[in-house]
């Protein structure tokens, strides 16, 4: 395996390939929100057709990106679009700023 990255990295060099993973990584991390999402959004009285969808908060806007379910509190994970950053938003909240 090493030697297959050192292949890699010396036909693209470290730095594409470094984000090249990291972009991988955080494709499969959100298919895998987006299933748990699905599953769970209706348990939070939310839809799953929801997951994605962006709302403004302050002065911020956000894109729904998963759901922590173990977060009483703040389950629904929502993204910065601005830089990438998660937040964590109260069900409640979420359903008003997506004017429900």
């Amino acid at each position: 395996m090493i030697e297959d990255f050192n292949i890699l990295e010396s036909k693209y060099g470290k730095e594409k390939l470094v984000k090249e993973m990291n972009e991988y990584i955080k494709m499969v991390q959100s298919t895998e929100q987006k299933d748990l999402w699905e599953k769970m959004a209706p348990v939070y009285d939310l839809n799953p057709s929801d997951f994605g969808k962006k709302f403004i908060s302050g002065k911020s806007s956000f894109r729904i990106s998963g759901i922590k379910p173990t977060n009483r509190k703040y389950p629904v994970l929502a993204e910065r679009v601005s830089d990438g950053k998660t937040y964590k938003f109260p069900v409640e909240s979420v359903k008003i700023l997506l004017g429900r």
